[in-house]
């Protein structure tokens, strides 16, 4: 029988405290988040998304420590677990404890080297014997990578976009446009922020686009992977996004 790792039965006893707190539920959901930030840190996912939302690069791996949790919380915009929080001494409730675990337990991992993809890539082309096609290659490449960084930023944006009451969006009375414009207003959403809503919203239904770039498929009413066609997005959550994009379009989707 396999020994449990110290993190996990350190989380499992910060599950059973929760039960102690008067908002057991908001607990459990701090506590969900911190671990998801560190197995995003373990991954290197953090890493990625941290330096989109700082436009910073680091060369070197981040740790599983308060600080670069809350780096991660803050890149996605989650209320928390903040650095302050996981460093508080509070006895069976601190959660320094599982952050420090899950550090320990990944550095006694043997990490293998990251690949030098660049130097394989170069050797790969000099056994090409056309100096047009090893350029046309190469002008893929730089493509490719231009358009991963395109989606990158892309997505970067949709997880900025802030908490949205469904049924305030749906809620939709005889005048749309009022209606529309007050939930926008209590909402915070801007006359800019709508603009960029609406490009979003073109840019996740730009078939011709996500098929030669991204390798997704807008099919006229949802967004989907192109070869195992998994939705990404339901109708009724783009026709949330357009109805957000348009103080005009509160009740557009239903009327088309």
């Amino acid at each position: 029988m396999t020994e449990e790792k110290p993190s996990a039965v350190c989380f499992q006893n910060l599950l059973h405290d929760a039960e102690n707190y008067k908002r057991p539920d908001v607990r459990i959901e701090t506590l969900g988040r911190l671990k998801v930030a560190c197995d995003a840190i373990e991954s290197g996912e953090a890493k990625r998304i941290i330096e989109e939302s700082t436009c910073t690069k680091k060369s070197v791996e981040l740790k599983i420590n308060a600080t670069n949790v809350q780096k991660y919380v803050r890149a996605m915009g989650w209320p928390g677990p903040q650095r302050t929080t996981i460093e508080r001494k509070n006895g069976a409730s601190s959660l320094k404890p599982y952050v420090e675990a899950r550090e320990n337990e990944r550095s006694k991992t043997t990490r293998p080297k990251p690949r030098r993809i660049s130097e394989e890539l170069e050797m790969v082309l000099r056994e090409i014997n056309s100096i047009e096609v090893r350029q046309y290659v190469r002008n893929l490449m730089e493509h490719r990578k231009r358009a991963e960084s395109q989606y990158n930023a892309l997505v970067s944006g949709l997880r900025k976009i802030p908490a949205l009451s469904i049924d305030e969006i749906l809620n939709v009375s005889k005048t749309p446009y009022q209606t529309n414009l007050a939930s926008s207003a209590n909402l915070g959403i801007t006359a800019a922020d709508r603009i960029l809503l609406g490009t979003i919203y073109e840019k996740l239904t730009d078939n011709e686009t996500l098929t030669q770039h991204f390798n997704l498929k807008f099919d006229g009413t949802s967004l989907q992977q192109g070869q195992t066609t998994k939705r990404l997005l339901t109708k009724k959550e783009l026709d949330a996004l357009q109805r957000l994009a348009s103080p005009f379009g509160a009740g557009m989707s239903e009327q088309a």
